[in-house]
């Protein structure tokens, strides 16, 4: 029999050499998959299964979401001024900075907590899943709050027959809390409690004290349920912990606020009672600003209306004792010229008392929520007034921080660095407007010297009634002034709006975890990847020729009477094998 010369594969496409095409290793991979078929059919029900239970018995995490408006009027005066150059931020970039870090302070939370009733959690006690209820109880608890209330255990509620009520609870330790005073006020020692009481009744313990009253707008339940206390404190940081602000793209003031929770009802009426306490502090600010105008312009009109009531007196009794009745026409012009050149030395004296107490508050670092912001300041003061906003918004956000970041926070830094640089700028700012008071101020005291001068040459009678009638209409001319300032400034408060404003309410946008679509995915995926993975290693670890064709990949194209010699002794081999384990 010819044999073969060695060199490349023959036409059979066997032997050394031989480039293989991948169909032949393709058909060994699908029957190793075939016939290790009891594999996949164990792993992909174990592992979807798996995630089924997964789901079903995991509490959902759901997010709720509520768009607001943050108008930025103030910061857009701002740009004229140009103080934060260098900062590298646009005004409604940092607006909606300063927007986030007032959103998620502790003063803002705490007070949605206060207004929210979510001092007591309610729970469906199921088999492998507790379900957080929110006004959807059949019961409503009501707190004792002069009495210490244990935090954070569960107190165990049953309904039973005939209208009573099954409570019990345990612990070994906890916190004891007084929410009439807000306060801490010791631990709880290990105890153990069991009552039955009826519905209104109060049911009291060292631990706690609380009435169970039903729920009117629900039917009676007759399942288990577990109520726990949770201070307003210990809510703050909790919610704060899970509220995010994102804004819709660099440089909108459309705004994003999300909250996550296990309640979706809960989560909606959080984000809607944080919307209301924005845009209601907004508002208060503006009318805060407003208040304090009108406490200082008032504060005037006191001091003013005193001083007008006493020349009015004095002109009357000079009229009554004298029968002075009408002065010349030259007298009674010189008069009116004199009145209305006191009347705005006045207001310029009253202008440059106000920039002094500002300028004293910056120097002495005693601005805080305490600021004056005039109602009567003329155009040339815009400049400082809207120094004065930005101070105090710059304030706002510097507190804020600290309370939610620390003072070792980079951004507390800068915040500093702002107001320093705004405060700087608004001393220089006043300074300049209390230099041009005192020219104006000058030239006033010279125009009465000379008019004054002038009516020193009117007779001597004439020229005392002139002196009353002049203090009396300038004090009067001023209390007409203020009067018309304090109604402009009380329609100004009355019609003012907040800057934010809410665009879509409160909505539940999706659940955050578990994500069921994802886990599915990635659990049919592993229930393939682990029996391949088992019958690759499996075939790593193979040392055993099963077939011709592994004999002829590991021992190249022999003639075929080699080969079948060879198959023939393998096939013996295994044979003796086989008789000899049996």
């Amino acid at each position: 029999m010819a044999i073969p010369p060695k060199g490349p594969a023959n036409a059979a496409g066997h032997g050394p050499g031989f480039k293989n095409d991948g169909f032949s290793d393709i058909k060994k991979i699908v029957r190793l998959v075939l016939h290790h078929w009891f594999l996949f059919a164990l792993s992909i029900p174990l592992f979807l299964g798996g995630v089924y239970i997964y789901h079903r018995y995991t509490l959902p995490v759901y997010k709720g979401t509520v768009t607001m408006l943050f108008k930025s009027e103030s910061e857009r005066m701002m740009r004229d001024i140009n103080l934060m150059e260098g900062f590298g931020l646009s005004a409604e970039v940092r607006n909606i900075e300063n927007q986030s870090f007032i959103i998620r302070s502790q003063k803002t939370i705490r007070e949605v907590i206060d207004r929210l009733d979510f001092r007591v959690s309610y729970f469906a006690d199921g088999r492998f899943k507790d379900t957080e209820l929110y006004q959807s109880a059949p019961f409503v608890i009501e707190l004792e709050e002069s009495h210490p209330q244990m935090l954070g255990v569960p107190i165990y509620i049953s309904m039973a027959e005939g209208g009573l009520i099954n409570v019990s609870a345990s612990s070994e330790s906890g916190i004891l809390h007084r929410f009439d005073e807000d306060r801490t006020v010791g631990r709880a020692v290990p105890f153990e409690f069991e009552k039955t009481v009826k519905v209104g009744e109060l049911v009291e313990h060292h631990n706690f004290a609380f009435r169970i009253h039903r729920n009117d707008g629900l039917t009676s339940g007759s399942g288990e349920y577990y109520v726990q206390f949770h201070s307003h404190a210990q809510l703050t940081s909790r919610y704060r912990s899970r509220v995010n602000v994102s804004n819709y793209r660099e440089g909108s003031s459309i705004v994003f606020i999300g909250s996550t929770g296990n309640n979706p009802r809960k989560i909606v009426a959080f984000l809607d009672v944080l919307s209301d306490v924005i845009v209601e502090n907004n508002l208060k600010r503006k009318n805060d600003m407003a208040t304090r105008s009108l406490d200082f312009i008032q504060n005037q009109l006191k001091n003013v209306a005193d001083t007008l009531n006493q020349t009015q007196q004095q002109l009357m009794a000079f009229r009554k004792e004298n029968r002075f009745m009408v002065p010349s026409e030259f007298a009674s012009d010189l008069a009116g010229q004199f009145i209305e050149k006191e009347k705005e030395l006045r207001l310029l004296e009253i202008r440059y008392d106000y920039f002094q107490q500002l300028k004293d508050r910056l120097k002495n670092g005693d601005m805080k929520e305490e600021y004056l912001l005039t109602a009567f300041a003329n155009d040339d003061a815009g400049v400082v007034n809207q120094l004065v906003g930005k101070y105090m918004d710059v304030l706002s956000e510097l507190k804020s921080v600290e309370l939610t970041a620390g003072t070792a926070n980079p951004y507390y830094r800068q915040l500093e660095q702002e107001l320093k640089i705004v405060s700087e700028t608004m001393i220089q700012a006043i300074d300049k407007r209390m230099e041009s008071i005192l020219v104006r101020q000058g030239e006033m005291n010279r125009q009465i010297a000379a008019l004054s001068g002038r009516m020193n040459n009117l007779p001597e009678l004439e020229k005392e009634y002139l002196e009353l009638e002049r203090a009396f209409k300038l004090n009067d001319a001023i209390y007409t002034f203020l009067l018309q300032k304090n109604s402009e400034t009380q329609i100004a408060k009355a019609s003012n709006i907040p800057d934010n404003e809410v665009l879509d309410q409160a909505t539940i946008s999706g659940i955050v975890s578990p994500d069921k679509k994802g886990n599915y995915g990635k659990a049919f995926l592993l229930s393939l990847i682990l029996p391949a993975a088992i019958i690759g290693l499996r075939e790593m670890l193979n040392t055993r020729v099963r077939d011709r064709q592994e004999m002829e990949t590991i021992a190249g194209d022999f003639p075929n009477m080699a080969v079948s010699f060879v198959i023939a002794w393998w096939a013996k081999m295994r044979l003796t094998n086989r008789l000899t384990h049996f």
